[in-house]
């Protein structure tokens, strides 16, 4: 389940963003995303009405992901806290972090340290000895940049 949720998160994250860019007119024909890879709304692949819905499906199953996460770990409150704050960067990195200079920070933030602590918390399960999850995450960094 932690695999899925490392790959659907960040994928409802993309979804929501090339929706809203491309919504406020920000990525057109001429943005350099389509130079190197697929736009689906700007390429005309689908409308913004099937973005929306896959946006949705993907969060549902993101967010069933994250339950789990909280089922399996008794509702840790590390895990409650990251959960929360992985859903506020996914839903607000667009706008308005990322209009504010601050929404890369909040996405290494999250797919970097904050989502390799929350795998080794979810590793440990219910019982384990968290006191090294900071230090994990640090170790992690350098394979993130």
């Amino acid at each position: 389940m932690t695999l899925e949720s490392l790959f659907i998160a960040p994928g409802t994250n993309n979804l929501l963003n090339d929706y809203t860019d491309f919504s406020r007119g920000v990525d057109k024909d001429n943005y350099f995303r389509t130079q190197y890879g697929v736009h689906p709304l700007v390429q005309k692949f689908w409308t913004k009405e099937n973005q929306i819905k896959w946006f949705i499906v993907s969060g549902v199953l993101a967010t069933l992901s994250g339950i789990f996460a909280l089922v399996y770990t008794s509702f840790n409150p590390y895990i409650i806290g990251l959960f929360a704050f992985g859903a506020l960067v996914l839903l607000f990195y667009t706008w308005p972090f990322k209009y504010w200079g601050i929404g890369e920070l909040s996405i290494f933030l999250i797919w970097g340290p904050i989502m390799i602590g929350a795998v080794y918390v979810l590793a440990l399960g219910s019982g384990g000895d968290i006191s090294n999850v900071f230090k994990v995450a640090l170790a992690g960094v350098p394979f993130l940049v």
